[in-house]
C-alpha cells in the first residue's frame, strides 16, 4: 500500500518517499489512524489492506495498551468496536437527541462552534449542517469553510453520549462513546498510547505550519506559522529512542519552536503532532514578520543584536499602526500634528 499518502503532511510524505523509508505494520496503522481527512470507512479499508499485505507484528505492553500477540487481530477487534459505536449512533431511539458543532480552520473560529439547537433525529441534524454549509458559502467570510463537524447523540435522563467527528458532508471520520466496557475502551483508545519515529526534512530555523499549541480544542485543520527549534527525537541516541518507542505516547510526538501572539509577543512552546508539519509557503505580514528574524537567528544568519533590534522595530511599528487605526482625528489634523506628511496615503 502507499502508506505515504496517509501522512497528513505532503512535505513529510515526499521526504519519506524520496528516502524510501519503510514503515512496519504497526507504524502504518498508527499513520492511518491519525490521518485527519479520510472517513471511517476509508480508514477501515486501509486497515484491511494492512492485514492483507503487511507482515503481522506483536504489540508490546505499554502504559494503557495491553499486549496483543497479533496486530492483525487487534485491528479486526478495533474495527468491530467502531462499527458497533457507529451502528448505535445511527440507530433511531425515542429517548435520544442530537446536537452538533462545526470546526473552521481560521482565526477566532478555529475552535468548535456549537449550534444551540437540539434535534430529534440524526437526519434532522445532518440537514441543519447542510443548510449551515450553504449559508456559509453565501456569507461575507469566504475563508470560513467548514472543515469538520462534531455530532453528539445524547440519551435523555442518562449520562450516555456518542460523539462522532464527520466530514462536512456528514460522513463519519472518528467516533467515541462514554459507555464502552473496559475491554472495548482499551482497544479503542490504544493508538493514543503509541509513539513512533517518522523522518522529516526540517531543520532548526525553518518556518513551518503547525497546530497552535494555545488553541485548545481546535480542529487539526487550524494551523499557524512558527519557527522550528527542535523535534522530540533529534539528537537522541538509540537507547533513548528505544525507551520512547516503549514508553512514550502520542502526546510526546512533539516539535518545539517560537509562535507569535496576536499582539506580537513571541513565546516558546511545543506542539504535539510533528508528523503534521509542513513548510509555511504563505506571506508573513504584521506581527508574524518577526518569525523571519527568529528563523534566520536560529540558522545563524543573523546575531542576537540584530534580532532584538528587529523585534523592537516591529513591535514599535505595530503599536504605531494600531494607534493610527483608532485615531478619530482627520487627516488634516494628523498632518498638523506631524503624525503624517501630506503625501502619505492613510487609506492603506
Amino acid at each position: 500500500m502507499d502508506i505515504y499518502s496517509y501522512l497528513n503532511s505532503l512535505d513529510i510524505a515526499d521526504h519519506c518517499r524520496s528516502i524510501n523509508h519503510q514503515f512496519n505494520a504497526m507504524e502504518a496503522a498508527f499513520i492511518v489512524y491519525w490521518n485527519h481527512s479520510i472517513t471511517l470507512r476509508e480508514r477501515h479499508d486501509a486497515y484491511r489492506e494492512i492485514i492483507a499485505s503487511m507482515p503481522d507484528v506483536e504489540i508490546t505492553q505499554r502504559s494503557y495498551f495491553p499486549y496483543h500477540g497479533s496486530l492483525h487481530r487487534f485491528l479486526e477487534a478495533y474495527m468491530d468496536v467502531e462499527d458497533r459505536i457507529i451502528d448505535k449512533f445511527q440507530t433511531y431511539t425515542d429517548n435520544t437527541v442530537y446536537r452538533f458543532g462545526v470546526y473552521y480552520p481560521n482565526g477566532i473560529h478555529g475552535g468548535l462552534n456549537e449550534d444551540h439547537r437540539v434535534f430529534s433525529t440524526l437526519s434532522a441534524a445532518l440537514a441543519a449542517i447542510k443548510a449551515k454549509r450553504e449559508e456559509d458559502d453565501d456569507d461575507e467570510y469566504p475563508d470560513d469553510v467548514i472543515q469538520e463537524c462534531q455530532i453528539t447523540k445524547h440519551w435523555l435522563d442518562e449520562d450516555e453520549r456518542i460523539e462522532v467527528l464527520t466530514a462536512p458532508d456528514g460522513a463519519p471520520r472518528r467516533c467515541c462513546s462514554n459507555r464502552l466496557n473496559r475491554h472495548d475502551a482499551g482497544i479503542h483508545n490504544a493508538f493514543d498510547d503509541i509513539w513512533i519515529e517518522i523522518p522529516t526534512p526540517f531543520k532548526a530555523g525553518d518556518i513551518l505550519y503547525g497546530s497552535n499549541p494555545n488553541q485548545f480544542g481546535a480542529s487539526p485543520f487550524h494551523r499557524e506559522p512558527f519557527v522550528l527549534t527542535g523535534i522530540c527525537y533529534w539528537d537522541a541516541d538509540e537507547q533513548r529512542l528505544e525507551r520512547m518507542r516503549n514508553t512514550a505516547d502520542f502526546s510526546d510526538m512533539t516539535a518545539f519552536g517560537y509562535w507569535v501572539y496576536e499582539g506580537g509577543e513571541v513565546y516558546a512552546e511545543s506542539m504535539h503532532a510533528y508528523q503534521d508539519l509542513e513548510y509555511y509557503r504563505g506571506e508573513l505580514t504584521g506581527d508574524k514578520r518577526i518569525l523571519i528574524a527568529l528563523g534566520n537567528f536560529e540558522k545563524g544568519e543573523i546575531g542576537p543584536v540584530l534580532l532584538m533590534r528587529a523585534y523592537e522595530i516591529m513591535r514599535s511599528r505595530k503599536h504605531y499602526e494600531d494607534s493610527r487605526e483608532v485615531m478619530w482625528f482627520t487627516k488634516e489634523g494628523q498632518m498638523l500634528a506631524g503624525l503624517i506628511d501630506k503625501n502619505e496615503d492613510t487609506d492603506q
